[in-house]
């Protein structure tokens, strides 16, 4: 039950979140422009970067408090989450001195135009701030994460997306629109989660306590030791990902790197939409690790495999369909000729995003040393890839996607499975089935139901909402008919619980 109901409140979370990003894009575009847009994206992309630090810390705390919580050794988990906040506070200080530089000499590391230079550098210091608070509020999370209530910490999410929603009204329809207005919202909205996830840490588990008496240095080594891993895991990831747009902005137009911006949306609409359904399956994964309940855990895997596949396959498959309508709708522009570019950069997703929980497997058998040299192998290739293809063979746009989505490809869907099967010794077989079950229907979809697509004519609003319903009816009409029964079953029991709480 409680999995449905993590399914559901993420579920809320990603919707509001894409509800937020799809109204405040067309407001920076039209009061900003294309090229001023792209800064916010670079912006953000080139923060991310940081994470690779503070992830050493934060990526593997919930997985020693949840193994100590359910092994019921209290004062251990009161010695990992207390070691893990004044870690978190020191690394804060420690970072620092290094975002002032980088203040300092933005130019020298984003390309800005001079006239936004200033607006620019403030952007990047108000949400290099807001970064650094989000640490502290990353440990406050764990309590709700290792008691299995994730519903907790996404209602707090829901307050603070409407926090962020207020203030970038407020601040757009009363001064002279700027680019770091969005910096401004994220500073406030995450010093509430600061103080919000502290108070719900206190109530979950009453015997928390943040005292200095409680750091160990045993601890500070595990976490350390095990997130160093994680965090080149990570790194690997962001240069598979995030530095598709920090690549676009040395290599072609600004107006461009805008509109790749716009893309990239949705792309994270899609990450973080297949990131909490998995979220959902973290708790019950590390629980069963806890028990060595492996057979369980397993199947607790290729159910969120099933499930991921195909919410996202649902999406990807129906967007690429509507694309080019969907953003005259949205941004009121004509990106027909960047079809091709759109397909190649959400089409792969529907593989790529299925594999989530395998990397929360590896977590939990703290087993991510030869993963994470290998995930950084391929970020490595793929950022040259992107400029292969990007810059010197000079297919711009499409060649920065192609070379994005291509490593990405081999290590969700080779890599990572490998290091699974050579841990727990179980089959990839079924797993592989599922995969590539979902990927190929979804293509398949597209390519039929495409033809639909003329049947519908060029309408506004309700038109591209009544043609999205249709299309939404007989994928999974037709998915639910000729899915076989293993995966319709683990559907039915991930389904089962939420309609049952309706």
């Amino acid at each position: 039950m409680q999995i449905a109901v993590n399914i559901l409140t993420n579920m809320l979370v990603i919707l509001l979140n894409l509800a937020f990003n799809l109204y405040i894009t067309p407001l920076y575009i039209n009061k900003l422009g294309l090229g001023v847009y792209g800064y916010v994206g670079v912006i953000t992309n080139f923060i991310s970067f940081l994470s690779v630090m503070t992830i050493v810390l934060n990526s593997m705390v919930g997985r020693f408090y949840a193994v100590s919580i359910n092994q019921n050794r209290r004062e251990e988990a009161n010695q990992y989450i207390s070691t893990a906040f004044y870690v978190g506070l020191s690394l804060d200080v420690l970072l620092l001195p290094f975002l002032a530089l980088i203040a300092l000499h933005l130019e020298s590391f984003i390309i800005v135009s001079p006239s936004y230079l200033g607006d620019v550098r403030i952007a990047f210091i108000l949400t290099a701030a807001a970064f650094l608070i989000n640490v502290i509020s990353l440990v406050n999370m764990t309590g709700a994460y290792a008691l299995n209530r994730l519903d907790i910490n996404n209602i707090i999410r829901l307050v603070m997306i409407g926090i962020r929603f207020a203030v970038i009204m407020l601040l757009f329809y009363t001064f002279q629109a700027k680019v770091y207005f969005l910096g401004i919202s994220l500073v406030l909205e995450n010093l509430f989660s600061a103080v919000v996830t502290y108070i719900t840490f206190k109530r979950l588990v009453p015997d928390l306590k943040y005292n200095i008496c409680f750091f160990s240095k045993e601890k500070m080594f595990d976490l350390l030791s095990s997130g160093f891993f994680n965090a080149i895991v990570l790194l690997g990831d962001l240069l598979m990902s995030q530095v598709m747009l920090i690549v676009a902005n040395h290599t072609i137009p600004a107006e461009e790197v805008g509109v790749l911006g716009s893309f990239i949306v949705i792309l994270n609409g899609l990450k973080s939409l297949a990131g909490a359904i998995s979220s959902a399956f973290s708790p019950t994964t590390l629980k069963y690790y806890a028990k060595s309940a492996f057979d369980q855990l397993m199947d607790n895997s290729l159910a969120a495999v099933v499930i991921i596949g195909s919410v996202v396959g649902w999406i990807v498959s129906i967007f690429c369909i509507m694309d080019i309508r969907f953003f005259h709708l949205w941004l009121g522009k004509d990106f027909s000729q960047y079809h091709f570019a759109i397909l190649f950069l959400i089409l792969p997703l529907i593989s790529i995003l299925t594999t989530s929980q395998f990397h929360v497997i590896l977590q939990a058998l703290n087993k991510l040393v030869p993963y994470s040299f290998a995930t950084i192998m391929c970020g490595i290739i793929s950022i040259a890839a992107m400029y292969l293809l990007g810059s010197y063979l000079g297919w711009g746009m499409l060649g920065i996607i192609i070379g994005c989505n291509l490593m990405a490809f081999i290590q969700h869907i080779f890599v990572l499975p490998h290091f699974v099967h050579t841990y727990l010794q179980r089959s990839m077989k079924k797993l592989y089935a599922a995969i590539f079950f979902i990927q190929a229907y979804s293509a398949i979809f597209y390519l039929a139901a495409d033809k639909v697509n003329t049947l519908f004519p060029t309408g506004g609003l309700i038109v591209f909402l009544l043609e999205g319903i249709v299309l939404s009816f007989l994928y999974w009409g037709i998915l639910i008919a000729i899915i076989p029964g293993r995966y319709r079953r683990k559907m039915y029991l991930a389904a089962a619980p939420l309609i049952s709480r309706f």
